[in-house]
């Protein structure tokens, strides 16, 4: 009977956990798309100034002069990409994203089903 208490609450700590997860990589998806949305309006603007951000909440007023941006592609790596390159490697990230989410969300639904058999069995010892 302790056996079926500690398998419940490991399945079901585990399944909190990947929701958590999930919810995190949502998030992340939409601050995507919204950065997406953001390239795409820079598509028209040129020699007009922006604000842009250097980080940690401090902005610079900038001059867009050309329509190529430097993209960090890890390891601190930095290449310089078109707008639709950017665009691209955005659209993939999400996509990546996406998968995730698929995956964890399957796992969720294992957990909760081994869950719920595992509760079962528990009232049925009761």
């Amino acid at each position: 009977m302790n056996e079926l208490i500690l398998k419940a609450n490991f399945l079901h700590n585990e399944s909190e956990e990947l929701k958590n997860n999930l919810n995190i990589i949502s998030q992340q998806v939409e601050e995507l798309i919204q950065f997406d949305q953001n390239i795409s309006s820079l598509k028209d603007v040129k020699n007009k100034e922006l604000i842009s951000s250097i980080g940690k909440g401090v902005f610079v007023k900038t001059s867009m002069q050309e329509k190529e941006f430097f993209v960090e592609v890890g390891s601190g790596i930095v290449v310089k990409k078109t707008l639709e390159e950017t665009k691209k490697a955005i659209s993939t990230q999400i996509k990546k994203l996406n998968d995730v989410k698929v995956h964890l969300s399957e796992q969720v639904a294992v957990y909760e089903i081994a869950l719920q058999d595992l509760i079962k069995k528990i009232s049925k010892n009761n």
